[in-house]
């Protein structure tokens, strides 16, 4: 039975180094009467964050808000998602070995009174090989094992608590190590059983087509790529099974080669998403504003504002009504 992919996006922003802020965070958001957040201070010696927390809320249903916690290394120690008055409705938190590896990861959810917790294993070269995970009772809910061929996972297995393989997948590469196939499928002890795969392409490294198939080997949908002369990436369109476009994405730059707009065009759902970005000097982003369809304001659009180190110590989202709803603030104590 046909069934197409459902397009999704993903937007992330990796923001460091940039201006000194040139305003003070409290006349942003007192005057618009928003909620004061708490504030957490980081310790920073030797330009690394030794403890930080990041505080961010969501101001119009004021209902929850996520905190993280760092090591002195960078790795995540704690990550939450609180309630107005501080109570984690839902925590994870993080053990390291001495190699700065991940060995343990243990989740709490509160209200549902469910956890649970992973452990990792890795070989002398530093490569996972293995993630065994266990339900809130404590007992082995899963296996998931991985080998690998010059530093790079060439197989999956995913094991049952009663060490029957439900679940397993094959890679391969080529010389310069790019992913162009692999193959995911499911056994007969999972009721939904499938498979599929993905083929790949590449040239000079960039990823230029990629292929879908169902369990029949039926092609089922494809995407393309193109770039420009300094290899950025131009166009992305996904096709169905038909050759029709289901989804574009087209991306401009200006001459420093910051990306100043990145727009969508879903032809399912007859949508369009336009983001427009503003940098400073040194290449990090000011801003976003989203705009829809054709209208000429912006439904949203966040700000960021930095400390004289380049760390960023708050970013505002703001609605189409240029009304603050949500806001994260930090701020860094350096010796």
């Amino acid at each position: 039975m046909f069934c197409k992919l459902k397009a999704f996006f993903i937007l992330t922003c990796m923001l460091i180094f940039c201006d000194v802020m040139s305003q003070e965070p409290d006349s942003l958001y007192y005057k618009q009467g928003v909620r004061q957040i708490e504030v957490q201070t980081y310790q920073v010696k030797n330009a690394k964050i030794k403890q930080s927390q990041v505080i961010w809320m969501d101001t119009v249903s004021q209902k929850d808000y996520r905190k993280f916690v760092f090591n002195a290394d960078g790795n995540m120690e704690m990550s939450a998602r609180c309630l107005p008055d501080g109570t984690p409705a839902e925590y994870y938190t993080y053990v390291y070995n001495q190699k700065r590896q991940a060995v343990e990861r243990v989740y709490t959810f509160q209200k549902a009174l469910f956890g649970g917790r992973q452990q990792y294993d890795y070989d002398r070269e530093g490569n996972k090989i293995r993630t065994t995970i266990y339900d809130n009772k404590n007992a082995l809910y899963r296996t998931v094992t991985y080998k690998y061929d010059s530093g790079r996972v060439v197989e999956e297995k995913t094991f049952n608590s009663a060490n029957m393989v439900i679940y397993h997948r094959s890679s391969n590469y080529d010389k310069e190590g790019n992913l162009i196939y692999f193959v995911n499928h499911k056994t007969a002890l999972v009721k939904d059983n499938d498979r599929y795969s993905f083929q790949q392409e590449f040239l000079n490294n960039k990823l230029i087509k990629k292929e879908y198939y169902n369990a029949g080997d039926t092609l089922i949908a494809n995407w393309e790529y193109t770039y420009d002369d300094n290899m950025r990436l131009l166009s992305e369109k996904q096709y169905d099974m038909t050759g029709e476009v289901m989804k574009a994405e087209y991306r401009t730059y200006n001459k420093k080669g910051d990306m100043i707009v990145h727009q969508i065009n879903d032809v399912q759902k007859v949508s369009r998403v336009k983001m427009q970005y503003t940098y400073n000097k040194n290449h990090q982003v000011k801003s976003m504003k989203v705009y829809v369809s054709n209208d000429s304001k912006p439904q949203y659009q966040k700000q960021w504002y930095y400390d004289m180190y380049g760390n960023w110590i708050l970013w505002v989202e703001k609605d189409n009504k240029n009304k603050i709803i949500a806001l994260s603030q930090r701020r860094i104590k350096y010796e």
